[in-house]
């Protein structure tokens, strides 16, 4: 298992921007024409990577964020939810922070785990 998860980062990061192996905020705030549609497929395979990571550690252990069971996440979603976070935590983000850190931080506080 840890094998393909492996897989996944390392191909996420070889298909990331040329100029970059991550996606930064600013460059999703304000994306270039030509990277717009990699910078939404990374972010989409950001959400599943943070899934998947729980997931396996949700098996092994204690998970990160707790989904409703019956709740599909789109990509589109997951980019409100993300969104929705910076805006409410505008004073402790920078537009360096990258995009997987702010969406794990997002899904955290919209699907908290009972303590």
């Amino acid at each position: 298992m840890k094998s393909i998860i492996a897989f996944f980062v390392g191909l996420l990061c070889c298909c990331g921007r040329a100029d970059a192996q991550s996606v930064r905020l600013k460059e999703f705030l304000h994306p270039k024409p030509e990277f717009k549609p990699m910078d939404k497929a990374f972010a989409a395979g950001v959400k599943e990577g943070l899934m998947a990571y729980n997931a396996f550690v949700t098996k092994n252990g204690r998970p990160l964020f707790c989904m409703p069971g019956d709740l599909a996440l789109t990509a589109t979603q997951a980019e409100e939810i993300m969104m929705r976070w910076v805006e409410k935590n505008k004073a402790r983000v920078t537009e360096d922070m990258l995009i997987a850190g702010l969406m794990l931080w997002a899904f955290e506080e919209n699907f908290p785990c009972n303590k």
